[in-house]
């Protein structure tokens, strides 16, 4: 019987969780188990550089002002309003580097210098990216 609480995380995770029964060997465990953790150093690795940059843009003055009137204009459903403040903080995450672009390109060195693959060096990309949204459009 799988537990509720299992059970709700599987209805909020867009990861799809497999479980297979195989025949591995202790080696091939081990292999498995190094790379996994060569995706996580290299994962916190590009948390450490695109958490530098968030907290360079969260020091502004503006960027807290922009960020306040986001949430103001949200919960109003102010549209063109909710729109212009979306362009002005997108201007400045752009200025100080906090774009998917860039997090996508730094983690492409990362990734060679961990000897991982690119799919798997994406994916870690877009989970770090998608923390740092959170953070940046919500109370994260």
């Amino acid at each position: 019987m799988i537990q509720p609480e299992l059970k709700a995380y599987r209805r909020c995770s867009d990861r799809h969780v497999l479980v297979l029964e195989t025949n591995l060997t202790y080696v091939e465990k081990c292999q498995i188990f190094h790379y996994a953790d060569l995706v996580r150093k290299a994962g916190d690795e590009l948390t450490g550089i695109m958490k530098k940059r968030y907290d360079q843009l969260v020091r502004t003055k503006r960027y807290r002002k922009l960020k306040t009137l986001y949430k103001k204009y949200k919960d109003a459903d102010n549209k063109k309003a909710l729109k212009d403040v979306c362009d002005q903080m997108k201007e400045m995450q752009k200025q100080y580097d906090v774009t998917w672009d860039y997090c996508r390109t730094s983690m492409i060195p990362i990734g060679k210098k961990y000897g991982i693959d690119a799919v798997f060096a994406l994916t870690k990309a877009e989970d770090v990216f998608r923390g740092i949204e959170k953070c940046l459009y919500s109370d994260g």
